[in-house]
């Protein structure tokens, strides 16, 4: 399973649109969406709660990997809610 528990600096978000002419039929298949978000994010401390969905966000996590850049990609076609932690320890991993 790929990681999931991460925080975002937010000042680092970029939000990419990609030009198409038709959009994809499923548009919402994996890497066919027209729009992205990328931000720095840090790995956090982000338990599970029960067997298959994410506790809440923790709130004002420190990182505990290195810094790197991920992709946010849309899921599915329903109105959609991310909730995502922002670290505030960034000194620690720059």
């Amino acid at each position: 399973m790929e990681d999931w528990e991460f925080a975002i600096d937010p000042s680092t978000l970029k939000f990419h649109q990609r030009r198409v002419s038709n959009l994809p039929s499923p548009v919402w298949d994996y890497g066919l969406s027209p729009v992205t978000i990328t931000a720095t994010a840090c790995l956090i401390d982000w338990p599970v709660d029960g067997d298959m969905f994410a506790a809440s966000p923790p709130e004002n996590p420190d990182c505990v990997g290195p810094e790197r850049v991920i992709e946010l990609s849309p899921f599915g076609v329903g109105n959609l809610v991310l909730l995502v932690p922002c670290c505030t320890n960034w000194s620690a991993f720059r």
